[in-house]
């Protein structure tokens, strides 16, 4: 097999060591650990088929994986044997067993070793009145203080403590409320005291407005006559000035009226002027046209001659125009009797050509029928040697069909005769996996059991663990209800230090119920 032959890589042998791949020389089985197969049928059953293409090989299914041979390393050798052991109930006891006998070891350890710090402690705690004692009594206050102080926090966190908070503030609000109140009237009336002495004041000053006003007012009197006074001299003299402007404007009206007089009288002189200019102008306008009638007159003539000259000259015209139509006339007679001669020679020439042709023609068409003729006996005798041919070839492929056919059948009885092998080892395969899961079942079952044996057991032990848990949450509870009950006396205390009225003081205790 070409499988078992060593490549050229591999002619030095290394009994020990590193080496790579391709120089690894190690057999298991008669084949190389590393061995590639160098295509994919090496190593395999092959068969041939022939179709229609040509011959074939094929590669025959196997049941069976190819496993190459494989060294594995002696820690992986080691690993899989630990975890192949099978732990009985013993061993699993035993180690749980090892496992208390050391958890106990280190709890012991761990208690020595907090006896040995707590009586170094001890050994290193100061002297009374040393300043290390000082420092550490002031810390021991300060922490003392810390914890005081967290504790009233966490007592401020209670929903009784937070519900006396609301209490308290309420009552505060009122208190507060109530104050303002009180305050509110007492500034209501400073206020309305405030406005009556405002008023009063105000009403004095308008007394003394008033008498103020009344001298403004008689100044005014006399400082008002005085103007009158002055407007009537003022008044008497614009009227004698406005005399004067009158008589003035009299005066240079009738010098206007004068000037006015005058540029008329210029007036009428110009008009009479401009009509006499006028007269003059119309007569020699009346001259102009007369000349103007005449001068049409003779135009009038002029053109009547003009246009007896160019009767005359489109007479001879047309005369001369005749003349040379004749002769035209004449001479393109002549040119047709001399075309229709031409025409009849060309007829002539041409059917003589048209017999030609037609005669040719027929013979073209016969040697193009002969041609056709002989192309077709040809095609019909290749049409014979191919279908000779496809027939020849449809015998050849049905044999090649009835051959494969024949293979093909074969290999469906292998392929049968291995699937109802594979079926029957399947089977019993299965029948074997079910009598495991069924014994396995069995077992998990029992050990069910056991475990919900062991689970009432440790269901018993909680229920009297939480019988001791309700005494101790009881106690709580109780020290709970003091410590709260402490927090809210001692804020009933500093209220009352503070001065807050008894009253409001006795409504909170009612409503706490701390009677």
């Amino acid at each position: 097999m070409p499988s078992e032959l060593p490549t050229k890589s591999r002619k030095v042998r290394f009994d020990n060591g590193a080496h790579t791949t391709s120089e690894c020389n190690h057999k298991i089985g008669g084949k190389y650990i590393h061995h590639k197969p160098s295509r994919a049928s090496e190593g395999k059953e092959v068969t041939k088929v022939v179709n229609g293409t040509g011959l074939r090989e094929l590669i025959v299914p196997c049941p069976d994986p190819l496993e190459p041979p494989v060294i594995w390393p002696i820690s992986e050798f080691n690993r899989l044997k630990a975890q192949s052991r099978v732990w009985t109930k013993e061993d699993k006891l035993q180690l749980i067993e090892e496992a208390q006998r050391k958890n106990e070891a280190r709890r012991i350890e761990s208690e020595k070793r907090v006896e040995q710090l707590r009586k170094a402690q001890l050994e290193q705690r100061a002297k009374p009145g040393s300043k290390l004692f000082t420092n550490e009594a002031d810390a021991a206050d300060k922490n003392l203080y810390v914890l005081q102080r967290a504790f009233e926090l966490r007592q401020e966190q209670e929903d009784e403590v937070k519900n006396a908070n609301g209490i308290i503030l309420a009552a505060k609000c009122l208190a507060i409320r109530k104050a303002q109140i009180v305050e509110k009237e007492l500034l209501h009336k400073e206020l309305t005291e405030e406005e009556r002495r405002l008023d009063g004041m105000m009403e004095q000053e308008r007394q003394k407005a008033l008498k103020a006003e009344e001298e403004r007012k008689a100044l005014r009197h006399v400082i008002n006559k005085r103007h009158v006074d002055g407007l009537s001299q003022q008044i008497r003299g614009n009227e004698v000035q406005r005399m004067i402007e009158v008589e003035n404007k009299e005066e240079e009206s009738r010098k206007i009226n004068k000037a006015m007089i005058a540029m008329q009288r210029e007036d009428a002189e110009n008009l009479r002027r401009k009509k006499l200019e006028q007269a003059k102008v119309r007569e020699e306008l009346r001259l102009a046209n007369e000349n103007i009638a005449q001068f049409r007159i003779l135009q009038k003539e002029e053109e009547r001659i003009a246009t007896l000259r160019v009767q005359e000259f489109m007479r001879k015209k047309a005369e001369r125009e005749a003349a040379r139509d004749a002769e035209l006339a004449e001479i393109q007679a002549e040119k047709n009797r001399e075309l229709s001669r031409l025409q009849a020679a060309q007829q002539k020439a041409m059917d003589e050509q048209s017999a030609k042709d037609e005669l040719n023609a027929l013979r073209t068409q016969e040697e193009v029928e002969r041609e056709w003729r002989e192309k077709e006996r040809k095609a019909a005798a290749k049409r014979k040697e191919q279908l000779e041919n496809l027939r020849i070839g449809r015998e050849r492929q049905v044999e090649d069909i009835r051959r494969t056919q024949a293979l093909e059948i074969q290999k469906d009885r292998e392929e049968f005769s291995k699937i109802v092998r594979v079926q029957k080892e399947l089977y019993e395969k299965d029948l074997e996996k079910r009598r495991r899961i069924k014994e396995a079942a069995m077992h998990h079952r029992k050990d069910l059991l056991k475990q919900v044996n062991e689970k009432e057991c440790e269901r018993i032990e909680q229920l009297k663990e939480k019988f001791k848990e309700g005494k101790a949450l009881l106690l709580e509870k109780e020290v709970r209800e003091l410590n709260i009950r402490g927090v809210i006396e001692k804020k009933i205390k500093r209220m009352r230090d503070n001065n807050v009225p008894e009253g409001v003081v006795r409504d909170i205790e009612r409503q706490l119920k701390l009677g």
